[in-house]
């Protein structure tokens, strides 16, 4: 069986990606083609897609709020007095990888800084500065002074620097992947650092660790009996340099960060993103992250998930982790290079060709989990490009390609009751109006009067900021990834975040 989907599976996996690529093409088209040949059809299909939104809209709302008040409670727990009480706390150790490329020195002691103010002690913790070779001697150099400032007060700290290799595809995978394998060698290895109780972060050069963090996740470790099947995953948001990005990236920042609250609540379908934990004996057991891929988050769950056959979660730590959203040299190229950055997000449709092919390997084990966790999958990358055209052209070109359609009860009603549904959902954008400025840090709420009403002509212009910022970004990779056009990993521009 495995020898045949070997064979089989450049040509299998070629035709998902072109299947995927024309799907949503149809998808998107279908206002105007379907409203000629199928007006009764696309009319129930845009009403069902409105009916369907409006309860994605009312769970992503109550979801967020539930998702906060857990934030809000966890946060407030003094993690590090209970993990002290585990039997096996003394074994404990953390690795965290900091993969980073042409990043500025001053972000990355930020970002240490933090992990220092860890309430648990820092000699419990490993940093491994996971350079580039092709940064060259400013990379070593960099490095160096980094090492040389803060080894002492971890438990231990190196520098890795992952070489250009072919085959590979340049980017955060294939450089986490050398720098895994380079700190087992080192800390279990050499140093003798217990596998069975060693933790491994991937964790974004930005990304803040709030003090408790570490204690959270040991003890979450500890207490769990299936630790070593699991992910831990922290509450990202795009806060630490709010004040300083364009309206559009302010939106689209507050959208993602609330959204993201609720993440925890969707069960079998909580997939690990950006900065994330798990035990470093899943990660070396499953081969570490795959070097020829560019989303490296949920590719790396996927890769665990069937060296577990199935039997693996990821667990909510309820604390926020503060990262900094895109910037650029002036408004244009800010908007420039969200667009870069949310179609590498969007390319992570490259890995259902991949599921699919994970899963013909296994056909029994766990089949309907399975099922379930691609029809998400799935779900979220159809959703990505389709969405705005079918809900925001789709209430209207029917009517308008075809008016005889009118002239039905159904198309009579079709309009009104589809746009009554969608102004039911932008209700529930108050939910979160209100919970991105509760959540967001202090030091961003100080705004002046044109500022806040700038802040709430955002969620006005969504349509619009969405259409660019969203639905284009997510057309492009799906385009490219049917046409066989790959994209380069182009590390996301920001500026130095003042939270220190």
């Amino acid at each position: 069986m495995n020898k045949t989907i070997e064979r089989l599976e450049k040509p299998i996996g070629r035709g998902v990606e072109i299947t995927i690529g024309v799907i949503t093409w149809l998808a998107i088209t279908s206002p105007i083609w379907a409203s000629y040949f199928f007006p009764n059809i696309i009319a129930i299909f845009i009403l069902l897609m409105t009916f369907y939104w409006f309860w994605k809209s009312l769970n992503y709302a109550f979801a967020a709020i539930f998702g906060f008040y857990r934030i809000y409670k966890d946060s407030r727990i003094k993690w590090i007095e209970l993990v002290k009480n585990e039997k096996d706390y003394q074994k404990l150790r953390h690795i965290i990888l900091l993969p980073n490329y042409k990043e500025l020195e001053d972000k990355l002691e930020i970002t240490i800084n933090h992990i220092l103010s860890q309430t648990i002690s820092p000699l419990k913790i490993g940093i491994v500065l996971a350079m580039e070779e092709r940064e060259a001697e400013k990379g070593r150099e960099k490095a160096r002074h980094l090492i040389e400032k803060y080894k002492s007060k971890f438990g231990d700290m190196i520098a890795t620097f992952h070489p250009e290799i072919v085959g590979e595809v340049a980017g955060k995978s294939s450089n986490q992947a050398w720098a895994g394998k380079k700190a087992k060698e080192y800390f279990i290895d050499k140093l003798g650092w217990n596998l069975d109780y060693t933790t491994i972060t991937s964790c974004d050069a930005d990304s803040l660790f709030p003090k408790e963090y570490f204690s959270c996740l040991s003890y979450k470790f500890l207490k769990n009996e299936d630790r070593y099947s699991r992910f831990w995953q922290g509450h990202l948001t795009e806060y630490s340099n709010f004040k300083r990005v364009i309206l559009p990236i302010k939106l689209m920042c507050s959208m993602n960060s609330v959204l993201r609250m609720g993440y925890s609540l969707q069960g079998d379908f909580f997939i690990p993103y950006s900065t994330y934990s798990s035990s470093l004996k899943l990660i070396h057991e499953a081969g570490y992250w795959d070097v020829n891929v560019i989303p490296e988050d949920w590719h790396m769950y996927m890769k665990a998930f069937f060296h577990k056959k199935g039997e693996i979660k990821t667990e909510a730590i309820n604390m926020t982790i503060h990262g900094d959203a895109i910037e650029g040299i002036n408004f244009i190229d800010a908007l420039k290079n969200r667009y870069i950055q949310n179609r590498r997000h969007a390319w992570g449709v490259t890995d259902i060709p991949y599921f699919i092919k994970e899963f013909m390997r296994q056909p029994k084990e766990r089949f309907l989990k399975k099922l379930y966790v691609l029809f998400r999958i799935y779900e979220v990358h159809f959703l990505w490009p389709t969405s705005w055209f079918l809900l925001t052209l789709g209430i209207n070109l029917p009517t308008i390609i075809n008016p005889a359609l009118k002239e039905t009860v159904l198309g009579y009603n079709f309009s009104r009751i589809s746009g009554t549904i969608l102004g039911l959902s932008f209700f529930f954008t108050i939910f979160f109006i209100v919970l991105d400025r509760m959540a967001r840090p202090r030091e961003t709420q100080n705004e002046t009067f044109k500022d806040k009403i700038l802040s709430l002509l955002q969620w006005v212009l969504m349509p619009i900021i969405s259409l660019f910022a969203t639905a284009l970004p997510g057309l492009d990779a799906h385009t490219r990834l049917m046409m066989n056009k790959k994209i380069e990993y182009i590390v996301a521009p920001k500026g130095i975040s003042k939270k220190k």
